[in-house]
């Protein structure tokens, strides 16, 4: 029964499986794979964005926005509401469903209305910067981002299992906490190599540490559901 599951899921016995057998044992970044990121993180792109709350407007400003030029050209007067300029981002900061959508578009050229975070964006990629790197850089930062990515392949793991295991039974994930345990086990994968601290450990000082707060706390609730919770403090001891 739904019950006996949930039952078993706060007993650890799927959790400490999934811990064990799917990230701890399952994770490997290979040295490809950091090269494509030190790759994206050294180009540089200027974005210009519109942002609407419905895709009807959406479509008529793009319309109205590639028309923009031609009207100026006849001096005919067009107000056109004034873009949101980002600073130079890397290709890695920039979320990847933004990154995907504009990575054929052309320099200085209008997307189409994208669906992002309940609203549709518009976006033109202003400018363009690539720095290079020496073949030696790339074995200097493969460490370091090594370990970056090894924390975004844990969240990306954890989310599918979330979503695979506990969807179906209507139970919920508090986004912020699990955001707030994410960062945590970042912050503890980029320091392996100064320490050899276990995760549960690294965990347990951040969870019962009040005089440095970090948005997590024995009684956080990450998992809830009609039947029951699963607090943070109830998963620590299964990650040991």
């Amino acid at each position: 029964s739904f019950n006996y599951k949930l039952s078993r899921l706060k007993q650890g016995i799927l959790l400490q499986h999934f811990v064990e057998k799917e990230i701890k044992a399952g994770i490997t970044v290979e040295f490809d794979e950091a090269s494509a990121y030190i790759n994206k993180s050294k180009t540089l792109v200027q974005l210009e964005l519109w942002s609407f709350s419905d895709l009807k407007t959406a479509l008529k400003m793009q319309s109205d926005l590639q028309m923009q030029k031609k009207r100026s050209d006849q001096n005919a007067p067009f107000v056109l509401p004034d873009p949101i300029e980002t600073e130079y981002l890397s290709a890695v900061e920039i979320p990847s469903q933004i990154l995907s959508h504009i990575q054929n578009l052309p320099l200085d050229s209008l997307s189409s209305p994208l669906f992002y975070e309940n609203n549709y964006l518009l976006i033109k990629v202003k400018n363009i910067k690539r720095n290079s790197l020496t073949e030696m850089e790339y074995y200097d930062k493969f460490p370091t981002v090594r370990k970056i990515l090894f924390a975004q392949k844990v969240k990306e793991r954890v989310e599918s299992f979330t979503d695979s295991l506990m969807s179906p039974k209507a139970l919920r994930t508090d986004k912020t906490i699990f955001e707030n345990l994410y960062k945590a086990i970042q912050d503890w994968a980029a320091k392996q190599g100064e320490t050899k601290t276990e995760l549960y450990d690294y965990l347990k000082l951040k969870v019962y540490n009040t005089q440095q707060p970090t948005g997590l706390s024995a009684s956080s609730i990450l998992i809830s559901t009609r039947s029951g919770d699963l607090s943070v403090g109830e998963l620590l001891p299964y990650l040991h």
